[in-house]
């Protein structure tokens, strides 16, 4: 009764909250100062717009919002089949 894109979207939480455990876990094991990169992303629409503290982080940061777009793309034009 409950539509594929139900399972879709508990599957993307709890890989969301599993990512955010184990990165809060990854720094409190750390110890002492950590060398951080931060950045972030906004997509309005298609346009992703990126903010990092390097060129590396805003190019993975890139890479990764290109990748959001396309699966937000395909999705649907898969689930339809």
């Amino acid at each position: 009764m409950v539509g594929d894109s139900y399972y879709l979207g508990l599957t993307l939480v709890i890989i969301g909250l599993a990512l955010i455990v184990f990165g809060f876990l990854t720094l409190r094991s750390g110890g002492g100062r950590t060398n951080t990169d931060y950045g972030g992303v906004i997509i309005v629409g298609p346009i992703p717009i990126v903010f990092a503290k390097n060129k590396n982080t805003a190019l993975v940061l890139l890479v990764l919002a290109l990748v959001i777009i396309l699966v937000l793309y395909l999705v649907p034009l898969l689930m339809s089949r």
